[in-house]
């Protein structure tokens, strides 16, 4: 969500609840179609987490008069796959072949959902952001370096990020992220601009294709609650913004106040 917006669970195939609206299946060339739709909300499920690789997005306009699009942009915000002109009840279908890496479902015009977040990872397991206890996100690091020598651990509930320390000394830091909440979450990691100062997304969000160029350090992405994720990341001296990205049907968890700050030193 934002570039990124939530999302992210793990499992063999996209597990869905009776009220769901995304599914998963294989197709004849081996890929898979993935089954979205659109509504007045926006983007529906607004989470995606699946396998990298050839995939089909089947789209499906579910009511909203005014969204006609939905687009999948990768993290310079390029538009990478695509499906117009979905009046409601319409339907159609794109596919493109993914890559691991962070990208920004968009359905333009939505009062709740109007961008949301796809995680491609090559676990080659996938699921619905949005599910419960069957369906668990993994722990995908972005940004991260291999040599860790502190560590600090992160509890994040609903909606807190707590520290086991507000301040650490310069180096190679491991975050220990463990989720005791009831809804993913994640640890975006910005240098240099306070709490107060981050860009905000109408949703509620912060917009972070709009933060200070190299500002991001790198993220623990979103991981399904009972579930712990850690990353090493090298931090130099300075005051680090941290804070959870997150946007589901219960809003942005950062607005919801999953923020907190830590001191380099």
């Amino acid at each position: 969500m934002t570039r990124r917006l939530v999302l992210a669970s793990a499992a063999a195939l996209i597990v869905l609840g009776a009220a769901a609206c995304g599914s998963d299946s294989p197709t004849a060339a081996g890929g898979r179609t993935v089954e979205v739709s659109i509504t007045n909300d926006g983007c529906d499920p607004s989470e995606l987490t699946i396998a990298s690789g050839q995939t089909t997005f089947h789209v499906k306009n579910n009511g909203a008069d005014s969204i006609s699009e939905f687009e999948v942009l990768d993290n310079s915000g390029k538009i990478i796959g695509e499906k117009e002109s979905l009046t409601p009840g319409l339907e159609g279908s794109f596919t493109i072949d993914l890559k691991s890496g962070s990208y920004t479902l968009a359905c333009p015009g939505g009062t709740k959902h109007p961008t949301g977040r796809l995680t491609v990872t090559d676990s080659g397991t996938q699921s619905d952001a949005q599910g419960s206890g069957d369906a668990a996100a993994e722990c995908v690091p972005s940004g991260s370096s291999n040599a860790a020598a502190t560590s600090l651990k992160a509890g994040l509930s609903d909606f807190k990020i707590e520290l086991a320390q507000s301040s650490v000394a310069a180096g190679p830091i491991s975050f220990d992220g463990t989720n005791n909440g009831t809804h993913p979450h994640e640890i975006v990691i910005v240098k240099g601009v306070a709490s107060a100062q981050l860009p905000s997304a109408t949703n509620g969000s912060v917009d972070e294709d709009k933060l200070p160029s190299g500002a991001v350090i790198g993220e623990l992405e979103a991981f399904s609650p009972g579930r712990s994720c850690s990353a090493g990341f090298e931090l130099t001296a300075g005051t680090y913004t941290l804070f959870c990205n997150v946007v589901g049907d219960e809003g942005a968890h950062f607005q919801k106040g999953m923020v907190t700050t830590l001191v380099v030193t």
